[in-house]
């Protein structure tokens, strides 16, 4: 992995952001929709206030698995940060120790580890006698990095960078998903644009969308009701992309003050308010045979709108295999619906 200036993330990301003729999401090479160019006027305010000496002694450490990544390159492409280090796409491991540069360029005296944990390399880094500044806002495992603001926010935040309201709605769909565009006040067409834009940076091509998008759709009315949440079984229903179920809960309003409880092979989500995620943070898998470290869990989201957690299984319970067993689902449904305790 080699250092790479912010200008080479993207097809020539400067004349993109400006509305140039190579606006292409890196993912996809798709185009990227207008809606996401900065105009002259919005770049000119955007930058006044940019501390460009922070800039300049930072090394950004950041991934490329979403919008709000693909955002954060194009700020510091826009600012022409000259230290960027970026993780492999769509890596959940982000830049690790092994990844890390052996020497660094002169000048550099602070990295910025954009939703990297790994305390190995913090360590590491401290020892070269360099800050570390942690953004990030999600719980990995036992490494709680929540923040109430997204990593975008966090970023925009550290440099001085003044955000438009692209810039928010981006954020606003990182941390609080379509909720809190919504309590925005954007638009369903703006809350779509941003949604689409998140989807395509992950490596989704808007035209196997669409049809992916219908067939969550057509899905939706037929699915379980549990206390307020539909109810997704991956394991007796197909669907492409059951990622998408969430969106079009939430953008659906019939339902879109519903959260959602999918289950996977070897895997559960649930999306929801906090005090429906709280009860789940010590959910006792030993109970069900998992061993200590069978179980990777991940949260993110908003404590003021939607959260979300996730459990996916790394190693089967004893006698088990790593599909989640029916008397887990029971025991989440049943906690889902205040019948049961953790």
């Amino acid at each position: 992995m080699n250092f790479v200036r912010a200008d080479s993330l993207c097809l020539d990301p400067l004349r993109a952001v400006l509305g140039g003729a190579t606006d292409l999401i890196p993912a996809t090479r798709e185009a990227m929709d207008p809606y996401f160019r900065y105009s002259a006027a919005e770049l000119s305010t955007a930058r006044a206030k940019v501390d460009m000496d922070r800039v300049r002694g930072s090394l950004f450490v950041i991934p490329q698995n979403d919008g709000e990544a693909l955002r954060i390159q194009q700020v510091l492409a826009a600012v022409d940060a000259p230290h960027v280090l970026k993780a492999d796409a769509n890596s959940r491991a982000g830049v690790g120790l092994a990844d890390f540069p052996k020497e660094l360029p002169a000048g550099i005296r602070e990295v910025v580890l954009v939703e990297n944990p790994g305390p190995e390399l913090e360590t590491h880094i401290r020892s070269l006698g360099l800050e570390v500044r942690i953004i990030d806002h999600h719980v990995w495992g036992d490494l709680d990095r929540y923040n109430a603001l997204s990593s975008l926010e966090q970023l925009m935040d550290l440099i001085g960078w003044t955000p438009t309201r692209v810039d928010r709605a981006i954020a606003l769909n990182d941390r609080s998903f379509v909720g809190g565009m919504r309590a925005a006040g954007y638009s369903d067409e703006e809350m779509r644009l941003v949604r689409i834009f998140d989807l395509q940076a992950q490596g989704n091509y808007v035209g196997r969308l669409r049809g992916e998008i219908e067939a969550v759709q057509k899905l939706l009315p037929r699915l379980e009701r549990v206390a307020n949440h539909v109810v997704f079984d991956g394991t007796a229903e197909h669907l492409p992309n059951p990622g998408l179920l969430f969106q079009e809960i939430a953008l659906n309003p019939e339902t879109a003050n519903m959260g959602l409880v999918d289950f996977g092979s070897g895997h559960i989500k649930i999306s929801s308010k906090i005090d429906v995620v709280k009860k789940f943070r010590d959910f006792p898998w030993s109970d069900f045979g998992y061993p200590p470290g069978a179980i990777r869990t991940t949260q993110g989201g908003d404590e003021q709108g939607s959260m979300y957690i996730y459990f996916g299984v790394l190693k089967k319970p004893e006698g088990g295999d790593r599909k989640i067993p029916s008397a887990v689902r029971d025991r989440v449904l049943a906690m889902i619906r205040g019948e049961a305790a953790p």
